[in-house]
């Protein structure tokens, strides 16, 4: 259902009419994302002074794309796209339980800007999020302890960005941007595959879940 309210609304914007007082606008803002911690449970600060903890590492990306048209009074009318995916691991080492896990965002909504000079201002309200942590844990002696999916639905929230580009000429710009981004998840899915865990789905949140972030990213422009 997803992909399909993405596809849609993709299918709308290329179809509005460009005309001579509208230019299409494609932007996409990306930023790679590296982990890298030996986090004991129960504590984040990382390292031990009772005992050997295996380094957990991985790799990811963070997209976010803006498609739609900007006009000649400097108006941008766009959708915007998030997509947020990090996997990482660790062996089991020094007693230690071997983890694997991937952390995932979607985020979709309308988007508005307004571009001055060489300055560009846009505020996004995100209708629907999602955000998703696999896990699996595994004991020392190979038994499989954990396998779940935690989901969090429902999402709404807010991006502001600024962003500086420089034109690189043929309608493309370049340039860094500051984005703040804050959801609120309202309900929650467990799909359970392994574990003590009790599954359910789409249960309401008590207390909603929150997730909000000030970040530095690039972000490539193409204008036609």
């Amino acid at each position: 259902m997803r992909k399909l309210k993405l596809f849609l609304s993709t299918v709308i914007l290329w179809a509005l009419p460009s005309t001579s007082y509208s230019q299409l606008y494609i932007e996409e803002t990306f930023f790679p994302v590296y982990v890298k911690k030996n986090d004991v449970a129960m504590s984040e600060i990382g390292g031990s002074v009772s005992g050997v903890v295996p380094t957990e590492s991985g790799i990811g990306y963070d997209f976010r794309t803006t498609i739609g048209y900007t006009f000649t009074n400097n108006i941008i009318l766009a959708l915007s796209y998030n997509l947020y995916s990090v996997t990482s691991s660790r062996p089991s080492e020094g007693g230690q339980d071997a983890i694997e896990r991937t952390l995932s965002k979607n985020e979709l909504g309308p988007t508005v800007g307004y571009t001055l000079g060489a300055w560009r201002f846009l505020l996004t309200y995100f209708v629907n999020a999602e955000k998703s942590l696999k896990s699996k844990v595994t004991l020392s002696d190979g038994t499989l302890s954990t396998d779940e999916t935690t989901t969090n639905l429902s999402g709404k929230g807010i991006q502001a960005t600024v962003n500086y580009s420089l034109n690189l000429g043929g309608g493309f710009e370049i340039g860094p941007s500051l984005i703040y981004r804050s959801l609120s998840y309202s309900k929650q899915t467990l799909e359970w595959r392994a574990g003590a865990s009790i599954p359910y789905t789409n249960a309401t949140l008590v207390t909603p879940a929150i997730d909000a972030e000030l970040k530095p990213m690039i972000t490539v422009v193409y204008r036609y």
